[in-house]
């Protein structure tokens, strides 16, 4: 394990000692919770990360903001000339 060493404003640490004490936790054991929990957090996904809006922005600038609906999709479907064995539908309840 490695040692970290840094200050924290007083209040900070009354109130993380106070909490670590309610919960039956050691200063250390909350640190080491607190920064498992703080990791994870940097690993979520992020709904608004421009990786997932750029595709909407793009849509809406080249015309393209909505959705084809299901009457759009059925005429594609029968429009198709491919071999007919390849094509699975999903099945909209699973």
């Amino acid at each position: 394990m490695t040692h970290i060493q840094t200050e924290v404003p007083e209040d900070k640490y009354e109130r993380l000692r106070e909490v670590a004490e309610q919960r039956g936790l050691s200063i250390r054991e909350a640190l080491q919770e607190a920064t498992a929990l703080w990791l994870e957090e940097q690993d979520a996904v992020n709904a608004d990360d421009p990786l997932f809006t750029s595709i909407n922005e793009l849509r809406r600038s080249e015309g393209h903001g909505e959705q084809t609906n299901v009457m759009e999709e059925n005429n594609l479907v029968e429009e198709w000339e491919g071999d007919a064995e390849s094509v699975s539908l999903a099945d909209p309840d699973e």
